[in-house]
This record gives structure tokens, sequence and C-alpha cells, in this order.
């Protein structure tokens, strides 16, 4: 599988006599399709997916920039983003991101489908995740997912229509945690910030937000 042209390299490969030359330790593969992790497609530790390069997504019970380390939250929830301008310090369990879940039906790590989706399901989801303040703003756009949730990364849809009242200790309380999920192929995966979630000192400023909006930085 050669190329003709540079178009035919992915993340700004140059094609160079019938074959993609990616960009050093950042992508690898025919196409360039293939993110890296320090070197390697299978950089990450513990069971880690390389969704980007230098970028892991650790397994529920791991955390670190490689998933060396063993994570304090060992809950069935947890918030990922992959946009660096996010109202998040770095180093810190994400209060804000992608919600993904641990599917206890499957084992497997999913995301929550925007269908049905309220703020009753988002209270749940960030206390469980240790957030007590609940949910402060659901978001369903692509500013926190935009590689996280392709399907080659193994984000499927875990859950839809969760159900929740508000009051429940966890999502598996509510009905619409169910082992097979109702979301449509039109749905977005749901990203939410809990409380609380607050911009760090040192972070980039984004726009001033009117009507109660908060920032979370811009593109």
């Amino acid at each position: 599988a050669g190329c003709a042209f540079d178009a035919q390299c992915g993340e700004g490969g140059k094609c160079m006599l019938g074959k993609c030359k990616c960009k050093e330790g950042l992508y690898a593969g025919p196409h360039c399709e293939t993110p890296l992790c320090f070197g390697s497609p299978e950089g990450c530790a513990h069971g880690g997916t390389c969704y980007a390069p230098n970028q892991c997504l650790c397994r529920e019970q791991y955390s670190g920039d490689r998933c060396e380390s063993t994570s304090n939250n060992t809950g069935s929830v947890f918030f990922r983003s992959d946009y660096i301008n996010a109202l998040q310090p770095q180093g810190q369990p994400h209060c804000q991101g992608l919600a993904i879940v641990l599917n206890k039906y499957s084992g497997k790590n999913g995301t929550i489908c925007s269908s049905g989706f309220t703020y009753a399901d988002a209270d749940v989801l960030c206390r469980e995740a240790g957030y007590e303040g609940g949910a402060e703003t659901i978001i369903i756009d692509s500013r926190f997912q935009s590689q996280l949730h392709a399907p080659s990364f193994g984000l499927p849809f875990a859950f839809g229509q969760l159900g929740c009242v508000g009051n429940e200790a966890s999502m598996f309380d509510c009905p619409g945690a169910t082992p097979t999920h109702r979301c449509k192929h039109t749905d977005s995966a749901v990203s939410i910030v809990c409380r609380p979630c607050l911009l760090p000192l040192y972070g980039p400023q984004s726009v001033e937000c009117k009507n109660g909006g908060l920032p979370t930085g811009s593109r």
C-alpha cells in the first residue's frame, strides 16, 4: 500500500519514492495512521490505549503519562480530555471531559450516548467519580473527544438513556444501565464538567463567557 502524492499520507506525512514518510516519533503505518506513544504504538503500560502521539488512555485503575501508576480512582466513571486548553489542572484527576464508564457487563470501557441524557444522569456520574457537587455543565460536541471516541480507539457506546432520578449512588442503580444500550448511530458521546472544576492558575485563559457560561478554552 504505497502512495502517489502527499494527500494519501495522513497526519502531515510526505509521500517519498512511493512510500509515506511519517512525522518521526509521532506516527507510523503505511499511511501514517497509527499514533506513537513514547516511540511505540504500544507505549502505554497496563493495557492503555495510545490514542494520539504520546497521549495514553489508561484503564480505569491506572494513571500517569504512560499509565504506569496505580490510580486513586478505581470507580466505574472517569473523565478524559485530549484538549490541552481545558479546565483541567495538569496532573490532577480529570474533573471534566469525555465521560468514560466501565461497563460491568462487558468488562470494557465505553461512553454514554446523548439520547435522553439529562442533568440527573450527569449528577450521578460526577458523584460516582468523586465530585460531590454533581454536574456543572453537559457538553455534547467534540471539544474533549476529537480522537478519544473514534471507534478504532476502542470506545464504543456503553449506555444510553440512563433514566436516573439523580439521587442514585451509582449509574448502575439507574434503570437504563442495562447490558444492551439504546443509542442511535447519530448520537454523540457525552462530556461533562463536574463541580468543583476550577481554571488552573497557570493555564491559558479563554474569552469571558456570558449568562453564567464556563470558559472551556477555544480552538
